[in-house]
């Protein structure tokens, strides 16, 4: 039998529950795996967009990661710089 989530933590999304007073608690495990899933799932969104009007994307660098917190959930927005190889023009 699993146990119930601690209340006010919604089942497979981080929450911001350790930030108080300017103190960041640590995380526990679960939560820092979480919090891992949220940022690569914002980093795999980035890319995707760029992928729409892009093509040929090789390498990406992530320059800024920020957050808000709605509800007392965490949301991540990420910046990235993305490589691409340029179309051979043809001889």
């Amino acid at each position: 039998m699993t146990e119930p989530a601690p209340r006010g933590r919604q089942p497979g999304r981080p929450t911001c529950e350790g930030i108080t007073d300017g103190r960041q608690h640590l995380l526990d495990q679960r939560d820092r795996r979480l919090l891992h899933e949220s940022i690569d799932d914002a980093i795999r969104g980035a890319v995707a967009r760029a992928a729409k009007t892009l093509h040929n994307l090789d390498w990406f660098e992530v320059t800024d990661m920020r957050g808000r917190i709605e509800d007392g959930r965490c949301h991540f927005q990420v910046t990235l710089k993305v490589g691409f190889r340029l179309d051979e023009r043809p001889s």
